[in-house]
This record gives C-alpha cells, sequence and structure tokens, in this order.
C-alpha cells in the first residue's frame, strides 16, 4: 500500500527528486482537482519531528472545523500552511473517515526523503490505528464487495447473471462474511445487508463470465442495474472504492482454495475432527457462486493480502444467511425507504 518515491515522480513529472524537499512542495507537487483536493479526495498529512502539517485547501478546511478559524494558518512557500499535534490528528482522521474520505501519512526518512508510511480508506484502518484513539464510530469499519458475471452473449440483449455475490470483510477483526446469490431484482435485501454489517466502503466489479476479467464498458442490459447499485451506496453514504487492476481473476477453484487455506477453524475443533471439518469448509467454498467467491477474492486484492506478511495471517471465513437477513431487513429496508434522501 506504500506509495513508492518512482511512482510520485511518474504521476508529477516536474518532481526530480524527493530529496530534501519540503512537505509543502510535496503537496504542491500532487495531482489536483478544481477544489485543490488530491485525486480521489485523499487528505495528505506530513509528519515533521514531533507535530504533523496539512497544506493548501486541505488545510484551510480543517482549520475552519476544528480551530473555528483561518488565523491559525501559516504559510511556507507561499502555501497555506496548518500545523498540529497528535491528538487533534486524531479527531481529524475520525472526522474524515466519517465523512467517507481517504487519508495518506507522510514521513521523512533517510536522506530528508519523503515517503507515504501510512494510508487508510473508510473500510481499511489497520494502517493508522496507532494513531486513531478508538471511539465507537470507526471501531469496526467494514469493506464490502459486490461481484457481477456478464455471459458472453449480454450484448445480444440475452438475459444477465440475475445474481449478486457479496462478500463483507472487516479487517480489524480479520472476519468475511459471504452472501451467496442474492437476486439482482431485490436490492432491499443487498441494502439492508449493507446497512446491517455498517460498510463504509464498497468494490462493484463486473466481470466476463467467460475469463473472469473486469468489464470496462458495460452492456446496455446492465447499465439500469449498475446505476441503481450505485445510487444505492452513495445514498448510504459507503464510499465507493475503485476495482483493481487486476485483469482476469484466477479460476473459481483456486480461489475456494485459496480461501480454505486463509480460513481459521472452530477453536471446539480439535484432533481427529480436523481432518474432516477442513474438507467440510472447503467443500462449502466449492459450493458457492462465482460470483460470491470472485466477491472474495476483489475484497482481499483490494486490500493486497496477497503482497504483504498479512496473507500469512487466518481470516474467519464464513456464509451469511440471507433468510435471517431477510426477516427483519425488509422492515429496515422500508423505513429507510421513509426517508427523504435529498436532504441530510
Amino acid at each position: 500500500l506504500l506509495h513508492s518515491s518512482a511512482r510520485v515522480q511518474k504521476s508529477c513529472p516536474h518532481v526530480q527528486s524527493l530529496h530534501h524537499m519540503t512537505s509543502s512542495a510535496i503537496f504542491r507537487a500532487l495531482p489536483v482537482t478544481g477544489d485543490g483536493n488530491s485525486v480521489d479526495k485523499e487528505y495528505h498529512f506530513f509528519l515533521r519531528d514531533f507535530t504533523y502539517a496539512s497544506h493548501g485547501a486541505q488545510a484551510i478546511e480543517l482549520a475552519t472545523i476544528f480551530y473555528k478559524t483561518t488565523k491559525v494558518i501559516k504559510f511556507e512557500q507561499e502555501l497555506e500552511t496548518l500545523e498540529f499535534g497528535t491528538k487533534l490528528l486524531a479527531s481529524m482522521l475520525r472526522d474524515l473517515l466519517a465523512k467517507r474520505k481517504k487519508i495518506v501519512v507522510w514521513k521523512r526518512g533517510a536522506n530528508d526523503v519523503w515517503t507515504i508510511s501510512k494510508k487508510a480508506s473508510p473500510g481499511n484502518i489497520v494502517q493508522i490505528e496507532d494513531l486513531l484513539s478508538y471511539n465507537d464510530t470507526v471501531h469496526n469499519p467494514c469493506i464490502a464487495s459486490l461481484s457481477l458475471c456478464i455471459p458472453d452473449n449480454s450484448s445480444k440483449n440475452h438475459s444477465t447473471q440475475d445474481h449478486i455475490g457479496v462478500c463483507i470483510m472487516s479487517t480489524v477483526s480479520s472476519t468475511m462474511v459471504l452472501y451467496d446469490n442474492i437476486d439482482t431484482a431485490n436490492l432491499a435485501l443487498l441494502e439492508s445487508i449493507l446497512v446491517q454489517h455498517e460498510v463504509a466502503e464498497c468494490i462493484v466489479e463486473w466481470r466476463n463470465e467467460s475469463d473472469l476479467s473486469l468489464v470496462t464498458t458495460l452492456p446496455t442490459s446492465v447499465v439500469a442495474l449498475d446505476r441503481d447499485i450505485h445510487s444505492l451506496l452513495r445514498r448510504q453514504n459507503i464510499c465507493i472504492a475503485e476495482p483493481s487492476s487486476l485483469g482476469s481473476a484466477p479460476g473459481t477453484e483456486q480461489i475456494a482454495a485459496e480461501f480454505q487455506n486463509l480460513t481459521t477453524l472452530p477453536s471446539s475443533i480439535s484432533g481427529n475432527d480436523t481432518s474432516s471439518a477442513l474438507q467440510a469448509r472447503a467443500d462449502r467454498f466449492y459450493n458457492l457462486h462465482a460470483s460470491t467467491l470472485l466477491a472474495g477474492y476483489s475484497v482481499l486484492n483490494y486490500l493486497q493480502w496477497w503482497k504483504q506478511q498479512s496473507r500469512h495471517k487466518t481470516i474467519d471465513i464464513s456464509t451469511g444467511d440471507a433468510g435471517v437477513i431477510l426477516e427483519y431487513g425488509s422492515s429496515v429496508a422500508e423505513a429507510l425507504s421513509l426517508f427523504d434522501h435529498s436532504t441530510t
């Protein structure tokens, strides 16, 4: 998850070196949008000895919210700069996560080279746990993935797959819940699942049924469904994450095998029961629909689980019972529909 100096230089070609640069110079070199925020609305914080700094429009915004004045703003190299301590940083991080913003923390290392030391998003706060003074609002955020497969003939107005694979994962507790065969005609059930798991961030991936590659241009047969899903996520204030740059995913049997390697056994199982329990758990994964396995794989790929030491950690993987959600989820969805979502 860490950016290298080469990557920063590639995205900012006029930056020749990160050596001996000030944090304001680094911030000024970042690609920005029209409102002064960096790409993907990332908020950047720079660790400078014993304090943190924020720059530009982000510094003005944070000063207005937490100091109720902009008089605390200084100028460094003609760029607005706000300095603050670790305690106030924790409050800022909680506020930004609640607003579904992404966070980047920089630090200066050997030879005064700036590197990104921590990154976080609403559904993945593992790297900034030490900076957060935990409270209920960010105690156990979840990230979700919705995966749908498109048959090769869908562009010819044939019906597309009518079930969504859903994965819910907590990076704090290393737990994953897989929901199989959620009907696309019942998005109220999907909404209930997301609400009850308090999902903060969600990935939506459409894949070709033949080679499981990501679909970048949707056929007309699924455009309306994609629009409804994204509308649902925005209504629930769920941050929509970009799918991974992965081309084709592994076969479903390989994904099921990976899940078997990652999952944990119930603590009550021991001795001779271990092999049979593993086999039963493996069979359960192999019996899941392809889109459900892909949803789980998508989350782990997004978190770069395969590239880090965390891949050697076990995950408590279970299958959720949509029927239980449905029993009281319909009333939740009905209550939600009573609100005018055009206002706060």
